[in-house]
């Protein structure tokens, strides 16, 4: 079962990735966003680039907002499938396979809300991902390059 929900949750990757920067525009006037100051420090970028992040953190919520329906319609028809939790699997695989798909797929949502919270320029959240080494580790190391995606919103 946890490989319809990853295979879902990778489709839904794919067409986050191919559509939000249509969606982003629109944004705009339904998510605030806290504008950056010169006075602004930001933990993974320069000041120069945060002046500019407004673009990036709308692509950035486009890009979650996509991925989050798609993620609720793979659940959705996840529960549809019920069925296919009764074909039988080696008890291992079955446990550890399950168990390495739903990590993976943990990982790279905390990785996507971690660096859409790196866009926002709010001190105490800048302070709070300064301080944190698995933050910094997800953000910096991560080899998804969304953050890449979204900076060339910009």
């Amino acid at each position: 079962m946890q490989a319809v929900y990853t295979l879902g949750f990778l489709l839904a990757f794919i067409i986050a990735r191919l559509s939000y920067l249509k969606i982003a525009p629109g944004l705009t006037l339904l998510v605030p966003y806290q504008s950056a100051t010169e006075t602004s420090r930001f933990v993974f970028f320069s000041q120069k680039t945060g002046l500019k992040l407004d673009a990036a953190f709308y692509a950035a919520v486009a890009f979650l907002f996509v991925l989050f329906i798609g993620w609720g319609l793979t659940r959705f028809i996840g529960v549809l499938l019920q069925d296919l939790t009764f074909y039988p699997l080696p008890r291992q695989l079955s446990t550890v396979g399950g168990g390495v798909l739903g990590l993976i797929t943990m990982y790279v949502g905390f990785f996507l809300v971690l660096t859409i919270l790196a866009l926002i320029p709010a001190p105490s959240i800048q302070a709070l991902l300064g301080h944190s080494l698995l933050a910094k580790g997800m953000v910096n190391f991560t080899p998804i390059p969304a953050l890449h995606w979204w900076l060339q919103a910009i």
